[in-house]
C-alpha cells in the first residue's frame, strides 16, 4: 500500500529533548511491533519534532497511545 509521507508523519509539540533521547525511547517500542525500520525520520523543529514512520499504522499508534519523556 502506497501512502503519503503526510499520512505517516506525527508532529509532536512542544517537546524539548535531544534527538538521541527521543530515539532511545521510541526506536525499541516501534522496532518490536513494526520492524527494524519503523521510524524513517525524526526532524527537530523549533519547539518539537516531526516523526515520520514507515507505515501509517505506527503513526496512528503514536498519536493514540502517545509516549512519555522522563
Amino acid at each position: 500500500e502506497d501512502t503519503s509521507v503526510k499520512d505517516r508523519t506525527v508532529f509532536v509539540e512542544p517537546l524539548r529533548t535531544s534527538v538521541e533521547k527521543l530515539a532511545r525511547l521510541l526506536i525499541p517500542v516501534y522496532h518490536e511491533k513494526f520492524g527494524d525500520t519503523a521510524i524513517s525520520a525524526m526532524i527537530r523543529k523549533s519547539d518539537g519534532y516531526e516523526i515520520t514512520f514507515m507505515n501509517p499504522e505506527a503513526a496512528i499508534e503514536c498519536i493514540e497511545k502517545g509516549f512519555k519523556i522522563d
